[in-house]
C-alpha cells in the first residue's frame, strides 16, 4: 500500500507539473501561468479542435476579473508570513484587492470621476517605475499608475436578483465613482435601497417583472398539479374521484407563493435581517 502511495503520488505531481503545448494557443499576453491554465482546458471538443490544426484559443487583449462584491462577502489573500514579520507597523495582513487599489488611486482631478471598471481598464498599477517616458502618478499607496497604451477588458462574477445585497452593491460599484465604500450606501440601510433610490422606474420594472414572473411560475406549479390529480384519480369512481379532485384541490391554497424572488419583495425588515444573516 506504500509502494502504491508513492508510486500514485509520483504521477499526480508529473501530471501537475507537466508543461503543456503553448504553440497551440495564440496568445499575445506574456502571462506564463494564464497561459499554463488556458491549456488545461482540454476536452474532447478541445482535442478535435487541435487535431484539425485549428487555434484553440485567440487573444489579443488583456482580461483582467475583478472582485465586485461587498466587503463582508470578499475574500482575502493572505500575505506571505515573512512580509508580515518584516511590516510589522501595518496593521493590515492581507494583500489589497482592486477595490482597495481603487480606493487609494491618485488623487488627481483625471482619477476624481473615473468608474472602478474604467480605472483599471485604462490604468496599471506599478511597484516599480518603469523605464518609460509615458506620464505617471503615484496613488495612496506609493505605488506608480501609469495609463495603458491600450485598453484591456474587465470582467466581475455573474450575479443576479436572487442575490440580495450582493446584486444592488455590484450595479453601484459599476455605475458610480466613490472614494470609500460608504458611499455605495449613501446613508440608505441597505444597498437595494440606495438602488432604488437612484433608479426608481429600474426598480419598480424589475419589481414588476419579479411578481408576474412568480405568478406564471405558481399558474404552472397548480397546472401540473392538477393534471397529476387527474391522472391519479382516471381509474377511480366517478363520485370518489369527485371528492377526491376537490379536496386535493384545496390544498393548493394552503401552498404560499414562495419563489427564489421572495427575497427582494419581502419586508424591509425581513431584507435586511436576511443579509445581516448572510454576512455574518
Amino acid at each position: 500500500m506504500y509502494v502504491t502511495s508513492i508510486f500514485f503520488a509520483y504521477y499526480i505531481t508529473k501530471y501537475i507539473t507537466k508543461s503543456e503545448p503553448i504553440g497551440a494557443f495564440d496568445l499575445e499576453e506574456h502571462d506564463v501561468y494564464r497561459k499554463h491554465i488556458m491549456a488545461r482546458r482540454i476536452a474532447s471538443l478541445e482535442i478535435m479542435i487541435l487535431l484539425l490544426g485549428y487555434k484553440l484559443c485567440r487573444s489579443s487583449i488583456a482580461v483582467d476579473y475583478l472582485p465586485s462584491s461587498p466587503s463582508f462577502l470578499r475574500q482575502k489573500s493572505i500575505k506571505p508570513i515573512h512580509l508580515i514579520l518584516i511590516l510589522e507597523d501595518e496593521e493590515n495582513p492581507y494583500w489589497n484587492d482592486a477595490i482597495e487599489k481603487y480606493l487609494k488611486r491618485p488623487q488627481a482631478d483625471t482619477f476624481h470621476n473615473i468608474t472602478y471598471p474604467k480605472y483599471h481598464q485604462q490604468y496599471q498599477i506599478y511597484h516599480k517605475l518603469p523605464n518609460t517616458n509615458r506620464q505617471y502618478w503615484i496613488d495612496l499607496n506609493g505605488k506608480y499608475v501609469i495609463k495603458r497604451q491600450k485598453d484591456i477588458l474587465v470582467r466581475f462574477h455573474h450575479t443576479s436578483i436572487e442575490s440580495g445585497e450582493e446584486f444592488f452593491y455590484q450595479q453601484l460599484l459599476l455605475r458610480f465613482p466613490f472614494h470609500n465604500e460608504d458611499e455605495l450606501l449613501n446613508g440608505f440601510a441597505t444597498y437595494k435601497d440606495h438602488f432604488q433610490s437612484k433608479f426608481s422606474q429600474e426598480y419598480q420594472e424589475l419589481i414588476s417583472n419579479i411578481k408576474k414572473q412568480s405568478i406564471v411560475q405558481f399558474n404552472t406549479i397548480v397546472e401540473n398539479y392538477s393534471q397529476l390529480i387527474q391522472q391519479i384519480t382516471s381509474n377511480i369512481d366517478k363520485n370518489l374521484q369527485t371528492i377526491i379532485n376537490k379536496q386535493l384541490t384545496l390544498l393548493v391554497k394552503l401552498i404560499p407563493s414562495i419563489t427564489r424572488f421572495s427575497l427582494i419583495t419581502s419586508t424591509d425588515n425581513q431584507y435586511f435581517n436576511y443579509n445581516i444573516l448572510v454576512s455574518s
